[in-house]
């Protein structure tokens, strides 16, 4: 991977009973860490992080940095120190450990499968020259997850972005959301670029990997988070989006699990909003640098902000 460059791999879920959640991401090029931003960007993968989430009672939050050498990546597996995700015939089986900080520090332990019956083939660039991609692997599927402080079965999602130039070069502003209807799972994607250009894409996937453009309702609000994030996605005409699990609200991004209409039904599913003004904020990257535990080989290449 060049300098500037990033992927990461993205699963969520919630439970049957819409009661908890879980999102897993691993990066390699971390998007978010200041510590990559402030080293030039030269080296991505000198910037590897594992970031999982647990929602709902006793929910925890962990992020953790490591080095080239702490990371192992091949056809069909990835490690980050001593978590990892890796292809099975099922789906996907991710193995979880790490520790949490504050407001529930702790050990997060265990495992998260995925039970994927098909695969998409939708590969959509986010920008003109392609240089931002995104791979909504498996839009739908089951989750099963065994972790010490959650168990519980649910709906489930995993995707993929690969770039090579950093989001905040490029985009101002995006909202994305993946909802479960009985015809299928809806995916909408809407983005606000740096050259006051817009991208919109939204399309259905249906149980056997294939998808279609779909129309996509007018963008309405809803209500904001504590750190005044907006938030917008699609609802029909007569209807309004609703937040029913708050999820992760930071500075400059929020997730929520959200109800709303698609077409004449009632679809719930997984939403995020990402601010990149805020993110390009230099005193918001040393927000997230108190967030963000770095392994103690990984402290030797810290830089600090000019």
């Amino acid at each position: 991977m060049d300098a500037n460059g990033y992927a990461w791999w993205y699963i969520d879920g919630f439970s049957d009973d819409q009661e908890r959640a879980v999102s897993v991401i691993m990066f390699i090029g971390s998007v978010f860490s200041p510590y990559y931003a402030w080293s030039g960007r030269r080296h991505p993968h000198e910037y590897c992080c594992v970031n999982v989430a647990t929602y709902g009672p006793g929910g925890q939050f962990t992020m953790t940095e490591r080095r080239q050498h702490e990371t192992k990546l091949h056809e069909d597996f990835l490690q980050i120190g001593r978590s990892s995700i890796k292809r099975t015939n099922q789906g996907l089986e991710i193995h979880i450990d790490e520790w949490a900080g504050l407001p529930r520090p702790g050990r997060v332990r265990g495992k998260i499968t995925l039970d994927i019956p098909a695969i998409t083939s939708v590969a959509i660039a986010l920008t003109n020259d392609g240089a931002h991609q995104w791979r909504p692997f498996a839009p739908r599927c089951r989750i099963q997850v065994e972790l010490n402080n959650a168990h519980w079965q649910g709906e489930g999602y995993f995707d993929a972005n690969f770039g090579t130039r950093m989001l905040e070069d490029d985009f101002d502003f995006w909202t994305w959301g993946r909802f479960a209807g009985s015809q299928g799972t809806y995916c909408i994607y809407d983005a606000k670029l740096c050259q006051n250009t817009e991208f919109n894409s939204a399309f259905l996937t249906k149980g056997d990997g294939q998808f279609s453009l779909v129309d996509a309702p007018e963008a309405k609000q809803f209500d904001p988070t504590f750190w005044r994030v907006p938030q917008e996605t699609r609802a029909d005409s007569d209807s309004q989006p609703k937040r029913i699990l708050p999820m992760l609200d930071a500075p400059f991004y929020s997730r929520n699990l959200v109800r709303t209409f698609l077409h004449g039904e009632q679809v719930v599913g997984v939403h995020e909003a990402l601010d990149l003004t805020r993110l390009r904020r230099n005193f918001v990257k040393t927000m997230l640098a108190m967030r963000i535990w770095r392994s103690p080989m990984a402290r030797a290449q810290v830089h600090q902000p000019n």
